[in-house]
């Protein structure tokens, strides 16, 4: 028995399922792309930190591990501090890119590179009084538990801001004709699902702590959920559905880059 294929005679209707199905596969790579791609470059910033300070380390695809044998107090605070302020470094520049890119179908990428970037720094804050970079650091200067957590509170409120920021700005480049949901759905949330769980698949093994770590992060794209969806702008015409030939070398190039460094590269000064 053949199943009936329903054939829609209006191209519209097919213009608008086209779009249900790739909005998310360009977005979903382009997160993916910017997310494993900030993650190895904060952890080559801590490496190359170490090297300028004539430390050996051994860059993995989740981690730097670098060896502080005789180090003094400053190697030990100078190299945690190197991966964070790259990456809000990285982010600033990519958003300056983004800003100042005339061609609408090349600065998507652009914009979820700048969010990584800054909202790994911003993370970084976030984490001070348990853990992260910024927690190793306060732990070295004997910063007390009260000013940690004020400064972790501070991260938390200015990450989830930037995300509702960033969630506002994302959705102006949902489809043309969108609504706002499929819009926030398009250009958050599934990006969000998708490429969240794609990350983790691509850089497996690691720790469950880390797993874990990494999904209770992706909870912060939840603010930008709410931009999305109460923005004053949605689907404003720069959408662009088409997944570049160079989005999908730039995707393989960082797989390949995450599965090489699973065994490891040694960087000795």
């Amino acid at each position: 028995m053949r199943l009936a294929v329903c054939r829609s005679p209006d191209p519209r209707y097919r213009r608008r399922y086209t779009r249900a199905v790739r909005v998310p596969l360009r977005t979903t790579i382009v997160f993916f792309t910017a997310y494993a791609l900030n993650t190895l470059a904060h952890e080559f910033a801590h490496a190359l930190m170490a090297y300028s300070l004539g430390l050996r380390s051994t860059v993995f695809h989740y981690y730097a591990d670098i060896d502080f044998t005789g180090a003094e107090a400053y190697p030990r605070i100078l190299v945690p501090l190197a991966g964070p302020l790259f990456s809000l470094g990285f982010g600033l520049v990519c958003w300056l890119v983004y800003r100042k890119t005339r061609s609408k179908p090349s600065k998507l990428p652009w914009l979820y590179l700048a969010i990584f970037g800054i909202s790994i720094f911003l993370g970084n804050v976030f984490s001070t009084s348990s853990a992260g970079d910024f927690g190793t650091v306060a732990t070295i200067m004997n910063v007390s538990p009260t000013s940690r957590l004020l400064i972790a509170i501070s991260g938390m409120l200015l990450a989830g801001a930037f995300m509702y920021s960033m969630g506002q700005e994302l959705v102006k480049w949902a489809p043309p004709g969108s609504g706002r949901t499929m819009a926030m759905v398009h250009m958050v949330v599934l990006p969000a699902l998708l490429g969240t769980g794609l990350a983790i698949l691509a850089f497996l093994p690691m720790p469950a702590q880390f797993i874990v770590g990494w999904i209770a992060t992706s909870f912060f794209w939840l603010f930008a959920a709410g931009g999305a969806y109460f923005a004053p702008e949605h689907a404003t015409g720069g959408g662009d559905l088409r997944t570049r030939p160079i989005e999908y070398a730039a995707a393989a190039v960082v797989l390949a880059t995450v599965r090489i460094l699973v065994i490891g590269v040694r960087i000795t000064p």
